[in-house]
């Protein structure tokens, strides 16, 4: 069915042909060199798949016809004309079609791209409520006022826009003026989740929020959704290891896998967070690995027992090899 609105196609559940979602990281090139990327953005790990792969994949990508598409990286935006390119065969094939960026290249030129393009939502990375706490983590002199002007002009043409935020010692004081000052803005949501000691992050143990700390900021949330949530804003908390708990459940009770991962290099990977692929894109289609075991991926024996003593996202640099360091844990689902 549609909504109404040209080129979107919001799909029930039942017509899903696959995940309900895709994670569709479409470069690891990053134009920041943020302290916290746990994916070490911007170090050039991977070989991104070049344009006519992306647009192959993308292909793949509507021929499972999932609910919603992430757009994410690195830095989508850099990959430049191809994104629009890509983002319109998505919205008009599949649900919704959101993109992860850090505002920097945002210009009135880039939104009307992306709104005539399909683009739903808009999330936008926003550190502190002050240039201070936002340039100091993104290492960038002047990367709050792009990201408040992107926020700004996101807002004014229309789009769902969403701000990420990842608390830690410097600035879990400012929580509640970032709160106010985005919902001022007209964001829709703020998006929390906690600082992972991976990638760039592993150097940031001393920024890290203790136990205690974490449950105060827990009951500081609690206050700000009663205090500004509304009809409009809502604010919200990501915990890296929910997937990796509730996954497995939804698999005993005979469901399918909620998503799939896809990264920039077309290795097909069971979670952002860990070093563990299953495919490749460029050899076999996202609907053959769909069918060959993906589906079920979190009832998968050799992927179970990597996950299931995870209990901390400390562990998650723990894994030999590490993620985001050059080396993968290998478990192919074709063979």
């Amino acid at each position: 069915m549609y909504n109404g609105e040209k080129n979107k196609k919001i799909l029930t559940l039942g017509e899903c042909r696959g995940p309900y979602s895709v994670a569709f990281s479409i470069t690891s090139k990053c134009n920041f060199n943020c302290r916290h990327c746990y994916n070490n953005s911007g170090e050039n790990i991977y070989e991104d798949l070049n344009d006519l792969e992306l647009v192959e994949v993308t292909e793949q990508i509507c021929e499972l016809n999932p609910m919603s598409v992430c757009l994410c990286g690195g830095e989508p935006l850099i990959r430049g004309k191809i994104v629009y390119d890509i983002v319109k065969r998505l919205a008009s094939n599949c649900g919704i079609v959101n993109l992860v960026t850090n505002g920097s290249t945002i210009n009135e030129n880039v939104l009307e791209e992306l709104k005539v393009s399909g683009i739903n939502t808009i999330q936008i990375s926003l550190d502190g409520d002050r240039p201070f706490l936002h340039d100091n983590i993104r290492l960038k002199q002047g990367a709050f006022d792009m990201a408040i002007n992107a926020i700004r002009l996101s807002v004014e043409k229309g789009f769902r826009v969403a701000v990420s935020c990842c608390p830690s010692k410097l600035n879990k004081d400012s929580i509640e003026g970032l709160c106010k000052l985005v919902k001022d803005l007209g964001v829709n949501e703020l998006r929390l989740m906690p600082l992972i000691l991976m990638g760039r992050g592993e150097n940031m143990s001393n920024l890290r929020l203790e136990a205690d700390e974490y449950l105060l900021l827990q009951q500081r949330l609690e206050i700000l959704k009663k205090k500004y949530q509304d009809g409009c804003f809502t604010v919200s908390w990501g915990d890296p290891l929910d997937h990796l708990f509730r996954m497995p459940q939804n698999t005993k009770n005979n469901m399918s896998s909620y998503s799939m991962e896809i990264r920039s290099d077309g290795k097909l990977s069971v979670s952002t967070y860990l070093p563990i692929v299953v495919g490749d894109v460029r050899i076999h289609s996202l609907k053959e690995y769909w069918e060959a075991g993906y589906k079920d991926i979190w009832g998968n024996e050799k992927v179970r027992q990597y996950i299931d003593s995870l209990y901390s996202t400390n562990q998650f640099n723990s894994f030999k090899p590490k993620p985001y360091q050059g080396e993968d844990i290998e478990i192919n689902l074709i063979v």
